[in-house]
């Protein structure tokens, strides 16, 4: 069994603290907030100058399967990429989970972990719904197994009923490691309690009281996916756009996609009259998603070829896209000292 008990997600108030968590007992320390959630600096150099400071304790990225940190699923080339470039800057220990529990959408992301060598902890997100029970939980952690897994890890887990039954079923399915991502501190003592091995306090956004009701049909509608990651952006942004309306009087393209199986197999089967209706004759994403997305690696370093100054940049973009090629020009800009907002691309005038 692993010497640590605790992940911790490291913000930007903390990366005045490296030295004092590079020392921190019994824990790993995720870095996917403060790395990749947005640019305001080179997601990569941040990454490099913390390994360097943090040379005791494990880092770690949540990965969110074949979206890795974006809200888009994305070719297997860049994929197989980030992994092995994360590896490669430090990262030792993988979660990775998919947010509507296909696993499918997992087999490249943990490959490629594997394949450098990194510690891989296969992800589900708990949600109630009428295919969820402990024993499908546990069932999918014995598919999880045989993918790779080095350990099992449990995301969103909010219903201290339940916690321990799952916990119990998954502990019996399957001979590994297992954390749990409690939302509020009576989760972790109770997980812990039940056998699990690791835990970590996880703050979710609520949603709006206003638009819970209606979030919660748009999600039935939808085949019930949980509320988690991007697919809880996709639903509120539905539910807002449905707010004092008629249902689905505007659609947003993001929940197209999730019905028409874009981001993969929902855990309810969706009604074919109300994609139909919503999607008109649009056909239906059977296989894996990522099966039918050309390798897109090359054509992105060409793209951006312009603003590129390392390698990593091809990587950045893939995940950023066009607010990628903002923070390149930024940082060109910041370089050469050009004063960007009275600069005239089409002319040529880059003031100074």
């Amino acid at each position: 069994m692993d010497a640590y008990k605790e992940f911790i997600t490291l913000g930007y108030a903390e990366l005045d603290m490296l030295g004092e968590l590079n020392y921190l007992p019994y824990a790993v320390i995720d870095v996917t907030r403060v790395c990749f959630s947005e640019l305001d600096y080179d997601p990569w150099d941040l990454l490099r100058a913390i390994r360097a400071e943090m040379t005791h304790t494990p880092l770690a990225l949540t990965l969110a399967g074949q979206c890795l940190v974006s809200d888009r699923i994305l070719s297997d080339d860049i994929v197989e990429a980030f992994v092995a470039k994360a590896f490669e800057n430090g990262i030792s220990e993988f979660r990775i989970y998919d947010p509507l529990n296909d696993p499918r959408n997992l087999q490249t992301a943990i490959t490629a972990a594997k394949r450098c060598g990194a510690k891989v902890y296969a992800g589900m997100v708990y949600s109630k719904n009428s295919a969820y029970s402990p024993a499908f939980f546990a069932g999918y952690a014995a598919q999880l197994s045989a993918l790779g897994a080095d350990g099992i890890w449990i995301f969103s887990m909010s219903d201290d009923f339940s916690c321990r039954d799952t916990v119990k079923a998954i502990k019996e399915a399957v001979n590994l490691p297992l954390g749990v991502s409690g939302t509020y501190p009576v989760i972790s003592e109770i997980a812990l309690d039940a056998g699990a091995d690791f835990f970590e306090n996880e703050i979710l956004d609520a949603i709006p009281s206003e638009l819970s009701d209606n979030a919660e049909k748009i999600r039935e509608d939808a085949g019930s996916p949980p509320l988690y990651s991007f697919i809880s952006d996709i639903v509120l942004e539905q539910a807002t756009n449905d707010y004092g309306k008629a249902p689905y009087t505007e659609v947003s393209p993001r929940f197209k996609n999730l019905l028409l199986g874009k981001y993969g197999r929902t855990p309810c089967p969706i009604s074919t009259e109300l994609v139909t209706e919503l999607c008109g004759g649009e056909p239906l994403i059977l296989v894996r998603p990522a099966d039918i997305l050309p390798p897109e690696l090359d054509a992105i370093e060409d793209k951006i070829a312009a603003w590129s100054e390392q390698d990593d940049d091809a990587l950045t973009y893939a995940l950023f896209r066009d607010e990628a090629i903002e923070f390149f020009k930024r940082r060109n800009a910041k370089r050469y000292c050009l004063d960007l907002p009275h600069a005239h691309a089409e002319r040529g005038i880059h003031t100074v």
